[in-house]
């Protein structure tokens, strides 16, 4: 029998197995989603795509991507801490949503126009708010990819990226995450 994980931050997942750690926490060994992953968004052949890259992946050089004929943008990697914090605000302007971490600010911290074929980068170490963080922006864009490349000192000393090829029991935690592609 499926039973929903007391500490699950969506009921779109449920847990079918926990596994207790020595420090007492736990986490789902087994999940279930409830939702559909659509295939046109997990199919990547023959697709041209435009990788995360730090300080490269703007809402400007996504647009110029598009223009010259990629199928699939990704933006550059957001930390969930911060991506918690953010406040969505449609930009009837400039016909785009943006999203800010203060009221008062003037550039916005993430951009995305209606049907961006985005998939929001996640930089996290912490299954619940990366769960947390992709329902902030989940409305807006298609799909979601966890950081587990990234060789930068910042991200492998504060368990990210590339930290997590080296904690196998780590990513089995987030797993889980990639359930929210959306169609």
């Amino acid at each position: 029998m499926k039973r929903q994980c007391p500490d699950s931050p969506t009921d779109d997942v449920v847990c079918t197995k926990k596994q207790k750690l020595l420090d007492g926490s736990s986490y789902c060994q087994n999940v279930e989603a409830k939702v559909d992953t659509p295939g046109k968004w997990t199919d990547f052949r023959n697709k041209a795509i435009l990788a995360p890259m730090v300080r490269v992946s703007t809402y400007p050089m996504r647009l110029l991507a598009l223009k010259y004929g990629a199928d699939i943008v990704f933006n550059e990697e957001l930390i969930d801490h911060k991506v918690i914090t953010l406040k969505r605000k449609e930009n009837k302007e400039l016909k785009c949503v943006d999203f800010f971490t203060k009221e008062e600010q003037k550039e916005p911290l993430f951009r995305t126009f209606e049907n961006e074929p985005i998939v929001f980068q996640i930089g996290t170490n912490n299954a619940n708010r990366c769960v947390k963080a992709a329902q902030v922006v989940a409305n807006d864009v298609k799909g979601f990819d966890l950081n587990m490349g990234c060789p930068k000192s910042f991200s492998v000393h504060g368990g990210y990226a590339s930290h997590h090829v080296y904690v196998y029991i780590y990513m089995c935690m987030y797993v889980f995450c990639f359930f929210f592609l959306k169609s």
